[in-house]
Formats: structure tokens, C-alpha cells, sequence
């Protein structure tokens, strides 16, 4: 089972990190455009963040807390004398704190992009879209933070 579980979390974890990635060079791709356009690029990084950033997130976070129980049971049962590494702690932490921003800030942010006009309502676009860029920033780096901790767990 803990293999099933390991693929998953490498898994949620490719999709999160790309997501990410793909969010962030869209949205910098589409503030070349003019201020109509930018409504498409809001609606196609919504799409991003709803078929593939989230997912990604609640599948990492969900596998890793799977693997955290399984590792914990072990240590009860003394199958493992190995004390807790302080870089499994740091990607558990990580992890969380960036799952918990994806999916409780940036994708009602970027979701709401999609229900306001830029032209009409560019304040409120604006502030939305200011949001989901420094959440999804912050939020990809700390996955990006939980995958070197686990480099350096390995």
C-alpha cells in the first residue's frame, strides 16, 4: 500500500509544482495583452487551478498524510528506531500551509476572476488577480519547499 500512496504523492505533487508553473507563465504571458483579453487568461488559469493545481494540492496533502500514519505506526510498533528527521517535518509543514493557501484563498480568488469583467469592474479584477498571484506565489514555493525538504530527507 505504501507504494500506492508514494506514487500518488509524486504524483499530486507533479501536478501542483506544474500547475503552478503553468498558472504563473500564463498569467505573466497575458498582462502583455490588452485589458479585454485579460478575462481569457483569467478564465484559462482558473481552468489550470481547478483541473490541475488544486487536485494537486488536496492529492499531496492527502497521500502524505497517509505515509505520515503509516510511518508513525511504525515507529509505535518499533519497526523503525530512526529518530523523526526535522526535514520530514518541514515538507509535512510545508506541504499543509501551501495546500491550505490553493485551496482556501487562491482558487475562490481565481474563480471569482472569472465572474468579474476587466474593463468594467478593473478595480475589483484587479484585486482579485493581485490576490491569486501572491497566494499561488507563495503557495508554489512552499511546494517547492516540501520537495527539497524531501531531497534532503532522502
Amino acid at each position: 500500500m505504501r507504494s500506492f500512496w508514494l506514487f500518488c504523492h509524486f504524483l499530486g505533487m507533479a501536478m501542483w509544482v506544474g500547475g503552478g508553473l503553468a498558472a504563473m507563465f500564463a498569467s505573466i504571458a497575458g498582462n502583455k495583452l490588452d485589458r479585454p483579453h485579460q478575462g481569457v487568461v483569467a478564465r484559462l488559469v482558473a481552468a489550470v487551478y481547478g483541473r490541475v493545481l488544486a487536485p494537486g494540492a488536496a492529492l499531496s496533502v492527502l497521500s502524505g498524510v497517509m505515509l505520515s500514519l503509516a510511518y508513525m505506526g511504525a515507529m509505535n510498533r518499533g519497526d523503525l528506531r530512526v529518530p523523526m528527521s526535522p526535514w520530514l517535518m518541514v515538507m509535512q509543514g510545508a506541504g499543509v500551509l501551501g495546500a491550505a493557501l490553493v485551496l482556501m484563498i487562491a482558487l475562490p480568488a481565481v474563480n471569482r476572476l472569472t465572474r468579474l469583467d476587466p474593463v468594467g469592474q478593473a478595480e475589483a479584477f484587479d484585486a482579485f488577480r493581485r490576490r491569486q498571484r501572491i497566494t499561488g506565489m507563495i503557495a508554489t514555493t512552499l511546494a517547492m519547499v516540501g520537495l527539497l525538504a524531501a531531497a534532503m530527507y532522502r
